[in-house]
């Protein structure tokens, strides 16, 4: 018999220094895709012989990238910004309600969390059980449309899949608690200060962050038996957010910030459920400008006149502002 989708196990678990393998801690709720990068070397040899590859090759370089993709969660986004925005372990508070704080400062490195996963392919009576150490993520994004739950996706990389890896045992399914998309407010504005007052109210639609962290996979000639990188490096983390909207007063205010190429703070915030004093929330905060001097109507949707706002990521250096997140939950450490 196959493998049965529906019987899949996806699992992780942080890792103490990078690059080890740890057992599993928490399951991932959503889908896992699992690509092995191994290209081969076929050497240039003239050998009398009318074939097109007539000798052995070999495998060059070894890593696999991965794809995460899920409805969002107020709790497992934590294991996003860990791997792809800021190493944060703990939440603060006293009360019931934990408050985690992602605030990276984009003049050092963010000291990234780096996760083992685990997959187990399964036809209900053999298990096929795989691992990656090393996971980090290199993009990954934050999108909600009115009617649906908010998504989430990420692109990661890691050390190369290592099968016949038994998965940990006994690794409970989370409770988690999911953001539908209609929770989620826009705001915009014209300071740091003032982030978070002017809602963009009866007009947007949908929205997509896009977060390229500053990860980047590293190769040397270091002799490695598994034929893979050695350490991962920084480079400059880029943001993105698309926003679709109807034509409104406030999208017309938009086109004169864009052709001024004025700052825009931009949050985008979900609140649940009371939990303790506060409220289960997840908030995006990032300074951007439109990436074009202009813009214009593009569309209609049920009759009414839309747009589509792009934004690019803009960092505030009178404020040493970037993006950031805060999301309030019941954890007080990272599962």
């Amino acid at each position: 018999m196959p493998a049965i989708k529906d019987l899949r196990i996806y699992q992780m678990g942080r890792e103490t220094t990078r690059g080890t393998a740890v057992a599993a801690t928490t399951r991932w709720i959503g889908e896992l895709e699992v690509t092995p990068q191994e290209p081969v070397i076929v050497p240039a040899a003239q050998l009398g012989i009318l074939v097109e590859h007539p000798t052995t090759d070999a495998i060059a370089t070894r890593h696999a990238e991965l794809r995460l993709s899920a409805d969002l969660t107020y709790e497992q986004i934590l294991h996003v910004l860990n791997m792809g925005l800021q190493g944060v372990t703990s939440g603060s508070g006293a009360g019931a309600d934990k408050t985690w704080t992602f605030a990276p400062t984009y003049t050092g490195d963010p000291a990234l969390n780096s996760f083992t996963f685990q997959r187990r392919l399964t036809d209900g009576t053999t298990n096929w059980d795989e691992r990656v150490a090393y996971v980090l993520a290199t993009e990954w994004t934050v999108s909600a449309a009115v009617g649906e739950n908010a998504k989430v996706e990420v692109s990661a990389v890691g050390r190369p899949v290592e099968t016949g890896q038994a998965i940990t045992p006994s690794i409970p399914v989370p409770a988690v608690n999911f953001v539908p998309a209609s929770a989620f407010k826009v705001y915009v504005n014209d300071t740091l200060a003032t982030i978070g007052t002017t809602q963009l109210s009866g007009t947007v639609v949908s929205f997509r962050l896009t977060y390229q962290s500053p990860v980047v996979v590293k190769y040397y000639l270091d002799a490695r038996t598994d034929k893979s990188f050695t350490a991962v490096a920084l480079r400059r983390a880029a943001w993105t957010c698309e926003l679709q909207v109807e034509w409104t007063a406030a999208v017309e205010a938009e086109r004169t910030k864009a052709a001024s190429r004025s700052i825009r703070y931009v949050r985008l915030e979900a609140v649940g459920p009371a939990l303790g004093a506060s409220n289960y929330k997840v908030t995006f905060d990032f300074p951007a400008v439109h990436e074009a001097g202009q813009f214009d109507q593009a569309g209609d949707r049920d009759g009414a006149d839309t747009a589509t706002l792009r934004l690019r990521d803009i960092y505030d250096s009178a404020n040493s502002f970037g993006l950031k997140a805060v999301v309030v939950n019941a954890l007080a450490t990272l599962p």
